[in-house]
């Protein structure tokens, strides 16, 4: 993709500022702490690596990522992130947890990347691509294919599933004053933020569509009920995620591994 044939992101980094970082997205109290959250751990173990590889993450935030896989055996790790202040953050805890310019910090966006082709063993987007219209993920994860290495792993995660809001709204129609409830339970920055909620399906034809291989989907244990403002009806929409023929209408996030062809 050449420069400047992108239209500007659907949602202006502005929104994406220190405090963001620092005091919303997930993960701040680990990172705060000098922790890792787990999910980080995951992403790296789902990549497989080689030592010596390349990761790159995209949509990094404050580079949690590219800092586990800098202790875990990457040769290079390579962070990749639209939001300036993503970007400050990052940089300043890489000096601060003496990773210095081990940690390649990269401000671009996710349509296109300055980077060769097959640059990376593994590539991570984690809890970005809600953040990015339908055709601002076809596109970011096309760039993601091209990054990345034949026959290497792609890993995705994101919140929130599409269908725990369209179950809300099915079971605000049907339950005792659940009229009442907000139309829409979204908080006020995820309505800003999150233009491109996926369902399971959705997520794995996207990645089919962009040109991934041995694309899987599946969902995290974790069920999200702050939502729904009766104690009763969350009972309710737990026992519908953990049925397995129904858990894709309530289950919270999605994880996805795909891998890109081999040459």
């Amino acid at each position: 993709m050449s420069e400047g044939a992108a239209p500007d992101p659907a949602v202006p980094q502005e929104l994406y500022d220190e405090h963001y970082y620092l005091n919303l997205a997930d993960g701040h109290e680990a990172f705060a702490a000098g922790e890792t959250a787990g999910r980080y751990a995951w992403a790296l173990e789902q990549l497989a690596i080689p030592d010596g590889g390349t990761l790159l993450d995209v949509g990094c935030g404050r580079g949690e990522l590219v800092f586990w896989a800098l202790e875990h055996g990457a040769g290079r790790a390579i962070g990749v992130e639209y939001a300036e202040a993503a970007i400050e953050v990052a940089r300043g805890a890489a000096a601060e947890r003496g990773y210095g310019e081990r940690a390649e910090l990269l401000a671009a966006d996710a349509r296109a990347i300055p980077l060769p082709d097959a640059t990376a063993d593994g590539i991570a987007m984690l809890d970005v691509i809600e953040h990015l219209t339908f055709a601002e993920q076809a596109a970011a994860l096309r760039e993601s294919l091209r990054l990345l290495k034949p026959g290497g792993r792609f890993v995705l995660h994101t919140f929130p599933n599409r269908s725990i809001y369209e179950t809300y709204s099915k079971l605000r129609r049907v339950w005792p004053g659940g009229r009442k409830w907000p139309a829409d339970p979204r908080k006020p920055l995820e309505k800003q933020m999150h233009v491109g909620e996926l369902t399971a399906k959705e997520c794995g034809r996207q990645l089919a569509d962009a040109g991934f291989t041995d694309v899987e989907v599946t969902f995290t244990p974790w069920i999200y009920t702050d939502h729904i403002p009766s104690r009763r009806a969350k009972a309710v929409f737990r026992r519908i995620a953990a049925f397995g023929p129904t858990e894709h209408l309530a289950k919270a996030s999605l994880v996805a591994t795909a891998t890109a062809p081999a040459a």
